[in-house]
């Protein structure tokens, strides 16, 4: 009998939350197609071309980084081949319908939905997000509360799949435009907003580092930046350029123990009323530029 053909490798890793950014930097160098993560760790998926070796090289690798930056190494992973057919099983069961704030759900193309929340449908992309996350769940939340103030304009700041500009177009905002670096994040947020008849929504590619778009006349009114914090550091100066003096800008993707640093940032930048959600390890920061008050709200 003809051995069924590796189409996929599924990679398991067992490790404490903390420390899934930094293998997930490793797995993305070796190729990965996309990670899911756990609350005990995390699921990554190779072509099948990649070979074991390869991926224990690359554990290898995670864990000299991790001692390299004085955190723990300790963690378990297993191998798994898959067929085509099992893989795309394996990935769909995972993706259930998702409820966000008081208006939202995010829904995958097959799923079925009779309630009366404003959808969002997005075709999965493993790398890049579909709203399951704790960091993308909190923006989306927050991008509703801004809503409660303005619907004018609204900046996605790597944007992944584009879920973050659609709920605003959802929501009402009346110009969303969406960056990435990510040629193949470009393409999948514009094949989003294309399912989504989001008109509104404008998605531009940002060919480096910088916030590489025309600046509008009175900044944007809102700014959603769901990265890691070490970009979030490099590009906050040009965040507070680009958002109007009374808007509001949403920085998530932020560890609780990266937070203080993150403050330090904006502390030095005159920003003293911050609003902090977190879901376990994540933490989401709001604030508005022009506000001074002296005061700092943390919500559970």
């Amino acid at each position: 009998m003809k051995a069924a053909q590796v189409c996929y490798r599924k990679l398991l890793i067992t490790v404490d939350s903390k420390l899934i950014e930094h293998i997930s930097a490793v797995l993305f160098d070796c190729g990965t197609l996309g990670i899911e993560e756990r609350e005990d760790g995390l699921i990554s998926y190779f072509p099948g071309s990649t070979t074991i070796e390869q991926i224990n090289a690359a554990m290898d690798n995670a864990k000299g980084i991790l001692n390299g930056l004085g955190l723990s190494s300790e963690f378990t992973f297993t191998i798994e081949d898959l067929p085509h057919t099992d893989w795309t099983t394996e990935w769909k069961k995972g993706l259930n319908p998702i409820e966000a704030g008081d208006k939202l759900v995010i829904l995958a193309p097959w799923h079925e939905y009779s309630g009366d929340r404003l959808r969002i449908v997005i075709e999965p992309a493993m790398a890049f997000g579909t709203g399951h996350h704790a960091t993308t769940l909190m923006c989306l939340e927050e991008i509703e509360a801004a809503a409660l103030n303005t619907k004018d304009s609204l900046l996605d700041i790597g944007t992944g799949t584009g879920i973050l500009a659609i709920a605003a177009a959802r929501l009402g905002f009346t110009q969303v435009i969406a960056i990435d670096n990510d040629p193949v994040a470009v393409e999948t947020a514009r094949e989003n907003v294309e399912l989504n008849n989001a008109a509104r929504v404008e998605v531009v590619q940002n060919t480096s580092n910088d916030l590489n778009i025309a600046p509008r006349a009175r900044g944007f009114d809102t700014i959603v930046c769901n990265l890691t914090s070490e970009t979030i550091k490099n590009l906050l100066d040009k965040i507070l350029e680009a958002a109007a003096p009374n808007g509001t800008i949403i920085l998530s993707g932020i560890l609780k123990e990266q937070e203080a640093e993150i403050f330090h940032y904006l502390s030095l930048r005159n920003i003293k009323y911050v609003r902090v959600k977190n879901i376990g390890d994540w933490v989401c920061l709001s604030f508005t530029p022009g506000n001074c008050t002296p005061l700092r709200v943390a919500v559970s």
